[in-house]
């Protein structure tokens, strides 16, 4: 059977074909899953010289992922075969949220609470011997075999040298032809006699000295009822606490004390027995948030009744200014005997002493913290 002329090109394509496609399989190592892995669309992709060996489709392939390789220009950098930016990340800095108050004993440093460590004070300042060291030295030749001096040694009874503390408020306020008690206590770090001294001490004023057991110090009370030759003077006392020890003295530092004398009170005030003594224990001037603030306590009679105590404590404690006897307000005693008054005000008209007055008793003392009353 003679085939026609179609049908023989068509055997000799097919020939061809099947030689071409031997060809690929003996030589060929791309796969579809390579072609998909590097994104090749065809075979030709990367056998762009036809011969489709081995050799052609790893250059080719090559040539091919070159191409679709960008390059990325700083601060650009290849991300995912993408030029990418990346964003700085601004770090986050805590913070601390502003503290306006501390609990004692720290305090307010740059809005942080800080606890200053307390530094425990000493007495220590020398040495000095005793007369037991004084008879040792005597009782030994003080000489050396070449007829020197030998060096004074001090023995385990050798005491420190220390001067005595005193301490007293810096400022009162009385008025006049009120009886003024202002208590200086002392120490020695030796346990040396102490006796407490004034100088320029007013006419008719007393110091007496005592040890007070409960302080466990020695206590001198300055006593003393001012005339009105000295009401809206200021009255300035010194004291200063001196410790003996055989012949040798040893002085504190002196201490200064300031004693506003204030007119003499009008009212004429009845007690009714129910309070043994009113206290201002503090009385200044908050400039921070221009306030006065005073508060204190009521020492109830001995032996008063719960009625009693309960009837009084309907009345106020009243309060006003201790120079012009201007009403300042009221304030509740708690149940305790402890009050608190606090009046806004502002610094240049709050009064420099302040009066307090309770069931027929009376307390006066000077305001910190004001300017104008320094």
């Amino acid at each position: 059977m003679r085939n026609t002329p179609n049908q023989a090109t068509k055997i000799v394509s097919s020939a061809i074909l099947m030689i071409a496609t031997v060809g690929i399989a003996n030589d060929a190592v791309a796969t579809s899953a390579i072609m998909q892995q590097n994104g090749a669309p065809g075979c030709s992709t990367c056998h762009t010289g036809g011969a489709y060996t081995k050799a052609e489709g790893k250059a080719g392939l090559a040539a091919f992922l070159a191409a679709k390789t960008p390059t990325c220009v700083a601060p650009a950098v290849l991300k995912g075969n993408v030029c990418v930016v990346s964003t700085p990340t601004t770090p986050t800095i805590p913070t601390t949220p502003e503290t306006t108050t501390c609990n004692a004993p720290a305090i307010l440093q740059n809005g942080l609470c800080v606890t200053t460590p307390v530094i425990p004070t000493t007495c220590n300042t020398g040495s000095y011997e005793s007369e037991e060291d004084e008879n040792e030295d005597d009782d030994h030749d003080d000489r050396d075999e070449s007829g020197e001096h030998k060096a004074k040694k001090h023995s385990s009874h050798s005491k420190s040298k220390s001067k005595p503390v005193l301490s007293a408020t810096d400022k009162v306020s009385v008025h006049s032809g009120d009886q003024l008690k202002l208590a200086v206590t002392a120490f020695d770090c030796n346990d040396r006699p102490l006796k407490i001294i004034g100088s320029d001490l007013p006419k008719g004023a007393k110091l007496t000295n005592s040890y007070d057991e409960d302080l466990r110090m020695q206590k001198g009370v300055f006593t003393w009822t001012p005339t009105e030759n000295f009401e809206g003077k200021t009255k300035s006392l010194k004291f200063k606490a001196v410790a003996r020890d055989g012949e040798q003295t040893s002085e504190s530092a002196p201490l200064a004390v300031s004693v506003n004398v204030l007119p003499q009170q009008t009212a004429n005030l009845v007690s009714d027995g129910a309070v043994k003594k009113l206290t201002i224990a503090s009385a200044r001037y908050n400039s921070k948030r221009t306030r006065l603030e005073i508060s204190g306590e009521v020492k109830w009679a001995k032996n008063l009744s719960k009625a009693a105590r309960k009837n009084a404590l309907l009345s106020p404690i009243t309060f006003s200014d201790a120079s012009t006897n201007a009403n300042l307000g009221t304030a509740k005693v708690n149940s305790n005997g402890e009050w608190k008054f606090v009046l806004s005000i502002d610094a240049g008209i709050a009064p420099c002493s302040v009066n307090a007055q309770f069931q027929g008793a009376t307390a006066i003392k000077p305001v910190k913290g004001l300017v104008n009353c320094q």
